[in-house]
């Protein structure tokens, strides 16, 4: 919709749901949730990563990854990190 301001980097929106009874709820959000103003949480952000990496390990070498991920900033030595994501 041209109607809709490019902001932030993103493209705001709006939902409306309609019931059969003719009423209607309307939520607006500017940024998506996981987006650097809404950031999500450490537990959404653990769901969500399980959820992806379930694909290509099995969950708990992807629960070790996301423990290590998570300690980034406080890792010496990458190479540990490196070789718990390629195994």
């Amino acid at each position: 919709d041209p109607a809709i301001e490019y902001r932030n980097g993103v493209y705001p929106g709006v939902v409306t749901v309609k019931f059969r009874d003719g009423t209607s709820i309307a939520r607006h959000a500017e940024e998506a949730k996981g987006h650097p103003d809404l950031p999500l949480t450490l537990p959404e952000l653990r769901l969500k990563f399980m959820s992806c990496a379930r694909r290509a390990m099995a969950e708990d070498r992807a629960a070790m990854a996301f423990e290590s991920l998570a300690k980034l900033e406080s890792v010496g030595d990458v190479r540990e990190l490196a070789r718990r994501l390629a195994a």
